[in-house]
């Protein structure tokens, strides 16, 4: 069962075609041009379904999502996917509260404030 079709023609009566990874990929690199007016084919080729896959696994860590939910939610296989869990200015307050806010007495490395 494909996840989405499309027809050629744009209309119900047009023949019914399955989206690919190369859709996803053509539309990103056009919006690419049309936003942002990147041109050079390298920049182009770095807008992919790829890109999608990244940005949600983004998306959820940013959230809270656990790392264990996000490769199920996604389907990674592998643990590859921590490598786009970036430092986002959210993780960076975090981060400066809880150096902030430590306490060698208590141990304390997140404060209460910024584990919510």
């Amino acid at each position: 069962m494909p996840l989405s079709i499309f027809t050629d023609t744009g209309l119900a009566n047009g023949a019914a075609l399955c989206v690919r990874a190369q859709h996803v990929s053509d539309f990103l690199q056009d919006s690419a041009k049309a936003v942002y007016n990147v041109t050079k084919p390298e920049d182009l080729a770095r807008f992919s379904s790829h890109s999608l896959r990244v940005g949600a696994c983004v998306a959820l860590h940013t959230a809270g999502i656990s790392a264990m939910n996000i490769k199920d939610a996604l389907r990674w296989r592998s643990d590859s996917f921590m490598m786009y869990l970036r430092d986002l200015p959210c993780h960076a307050q975090k981060n400066s509260l809880a150096v902030l806010n430590f306490s060698p007495t208590r141990l304390d490395i997140i404060p209460a404030a910024a584990s919510a």
